[in-house]
């Protein structure tokens, strides 16, 4: 009896984790017909961290480039945008903001930037979507130098109204399916308070 084994199957990597393919097309026409909307609902708290931020700027899940208006410009940007269909509208937006874009497709775990090199890193409606939170986190904490801040505007799970944290309960699968992994339900705040 021959006993042959084969090499395993590699495992995808982070990035394509999430979703891929036709999931990932629907979700940047979703994103692109809501992106304004959410952003102007959300204007009064990305105005407040995203102001006067020091270059360059290391974005995680950059999208369609909202954030971009807000930046100096002139600012590096180290885009890590891993929905290749939303690259052209993030390429435009950097363009009208008159923002140096390097666009990354890669998880920021994968990238290997240098620890304590990055003075600011931003995260706005991006961390409900990450499989492993607390592991971004130790590597944003990793990336930043001495002194650098995190920035971040992420919706959370609600911890006081019952009625809305079943809602969020309710609506998580299909709300995954549909934004990209995004879990309405994500205690967010816990996990970056926890780091």
């Amino acid at each position: 009896m021959t006993n042959t084994t084969t090499a395993p199957t590699p495992l995808p990597q982070r990035s394509t984790i999430r979703t891929t393919g036709l999931r990932r097309r629907l979700f940047a026409r979703v994103w692109r017909l809501m992106d304004a909307p959410v952003d102007d609902q959300i204007a009064a708290p990305k105005s407040e961290v995203l102001a006067d931020l020091e270059g360059p700027i290391v974005e995680i899940g950059a999208g369609h480039g909202s954030n971009f208006s807000r930046y100096a410009p002139g600012t590096r940007v180290v885009a890590f945008e891993p929905n290749t269909y939303m690259a052209d509208r993030l390429s435009q937006a950097a363009i009208e903001a008159g923002i140096e874009l390097d666009h990354r497709t890669e998880d920021l775990r994968d990238a290997r930037l240098e620890s304590d090199s990055v003075p600011t890193v931003v995260s706005v409606l991006t961390l409900c979507s990450v499989p492993d939170r607390a592991a971004l986190i130790t590597e944003i904490k990793r990336v930043l130098r001495p002194g650098g801040r995190f920035v971040f505007v992420e919706h959370v799970a609600e911890s006081t109204n019952a009625r809305r944290r079943r809602a969020q309960r309710i609506a998580r699968p299909g709300w995954r399916a549909l934004f990209d992994g995004c879990d309405p339900a994500a205690p967010t705040d816990r996990v970056i308070a926890d780091a």
